[in-house]
């Protein structure tokens, strides 16, 4: 239940922003969100307080004894006649554990479509760009849910893939070899990993160009019902020459004129045939052409 630490952070368990506390300052967070807690609890128990509070979960610190044991029965949670009769503190620890092994056993009834508005609201906190192979743990759960949130997923999620210049090495010539604008180790295990089917799935996606005139450049892709919207931007140091900056937006605006032509076939593919591996590749040759 930890939060990891990958880049993208679409493949957390937890999105949970937990740094190091002081056990006042925990105290008045939990109070400030009217989450009630034991007058004295250690740091780690505090800390595990906050998770819960920010999990979605009830305190039950504030519930009397009869109360918690309705809530056993309610939820019935396997427990020995004697277990009822357990003190407050033992009773909240059974709740509190069952806590953390949602069933969802009813989830399939909900109506489809309530069922993919849930999938929306989930993705939609991914805040970062993504350029990682590995789908979220919700893709995960069963084979189910995997149908219903992995299209939605690359439907939904904004996608980034960086390309960086580079000069060919030519090992059996004294001269350098020319620039190149290369995908790395990550973004290439990200689009040769996904697969053709998924990858044709994404309709927003960022390609960014990072060279040393302009500085960077960016290729925004946004397809919606068959309809594309695309535009290259770019960025300049500070200080650069007027007149460069001019030439350089002419080549611009031709890159982007080449780019949203093959964006708009792109779209047209019928068959889930959509973004595939090739396109990116084209999609790098109009940049070096018009860049470099």
């Amino acid at each position: 239940m930890a939060a990891t630490t990958s880049y993208d952070r679409h493949d957390s368990y937890w999105k949970l922003n937990l740094p190091y506390l002081k056990i006042a300052e925990m105290h008045d967070i939990l109070k400030n969100r009217n989450y009630h807690v034991a007058k004295r609890l250690t740091s780690d128990l505090l800390r595990s307080a906050l998770r819960r509070s920010e999990q979605g979960h009830m305190s039950y610190h504030n519930c009397s004894n009869d109360e918690l044991r309705r809530l056993i029965q309610a939820r019935k949670i396997e427990a020995s006649p004697l277990g009822l009769k357990l003190p407050k503190g033992e009773l909240v620890d059974i709740l509190q554990s069952e806590d953390q092994r949602p069933k969802f056993h009813r989830f399939q009834e909900l109506p489809p479509e309530l069922r993919n508005r849930i999938y929306e609201y989930h993705f939609a906190s991914f805040h970062q760009q993504i350029c990682a192979p590995s789908q979220p743990p919700i893709t995960k759960v069963s084979s189910l849910l995997r149908r219903e949130t992995l299209q939605l997923f690359y439907h939904s999620c904004v996608f980034e893939i960086h390309m960086r210049l580079r000069r060919e090495k030519r090992t059996w010539s004294k001269f350098c070899g020319r620039l190149r604008l290369s995908l790395s180790d990550r973004e290439l295990l990200f689009l040769r990993c996904t697969e053709a089917k998924a990858l044709g799935c994404i309709k927003r996606l960022n390609i960014v160009a990072d060279t040393t005139f302009p500085r960077t450049t960016e290729v925004r892709l946004h397809s919606e019902q068959g309809k594309v919207a695309s535009v290259v931007t770019t960025s300049f140091a500070p200080g650069t020459e007027a007149t460069y900056q001019a030439r350089a937006l002419i080549r611009i605006r031709r890159a982007n004129v080449e780019i949203r032509r093959w964006f708009d076939e792109v779209a047209s593919r019928q068959g889930g045939r959509g973004l595939q591996f090739d396109d990116v590749l084209m999609i790098r040759t109009a940049l070096e052409k018009t860049l470099l």
